[in-house]
């Protein structure tokens, strides 16, 4: 079960990273009005494509975390926390679970601004792996 194996990894890896911050994600009881400060947590999947003969596919993606803080805060909380996220998944790191590797490529940050009470930045990080057929 290779995107299986891929989503849990990339969550496990957000856990790992010790944010120090609420994580929303599936299958979590959440409440985002009862703290200031949280961030959420999401994998999508690009294309599967062939690259062997060997029955392995090459797929490419990205783990969105989203930064939400209540609007009206510092903005050092952001940079803050865009530091750690930056120094956690660095070009190249690789994260492994049984036979499943993923490869970060790179990060990209959005501010998406202020929306519903909350600043809201994205943390997209760009990877790759290879499955199996």
């Amino acid at each position: 079960m290779a995107y299986l194996d891929i989503h849990k990894l990339l969550t496990q890896s957000v856990i790992d990273a010790a944010l120090g911050l609420p994580i929303a994600h599936e299958n979590i009881n959440f409440d985002p009005e009862a703290i200031s400060e949280y961030i959420s947590i999401n994998v999508l999947y690009g294309e599967q494509n062939t690259v062997t003969k060997t029955d392995l596919d090459d797929v490419n993606g990205f783990l969105q975390i989203s930064h939400y803080v209540k609007s009206g805060g510092s903005v050092g909380v952001t940079y803050g926390v865009a530091d750690a996220i930056n120094a956690f998944y660095p070009h190249a790191k690789q994260f492994t679970v049984g036979v499943q590797t993923i490869n970060i490529q790179n990060i990209a940050v959005n501010k998406r601004g202020n929306s519903d009470g909350w600043y809201i930045t994205d943390f997209t990080i760009n990877f790759w792996t290879d499955i199996s057929r």
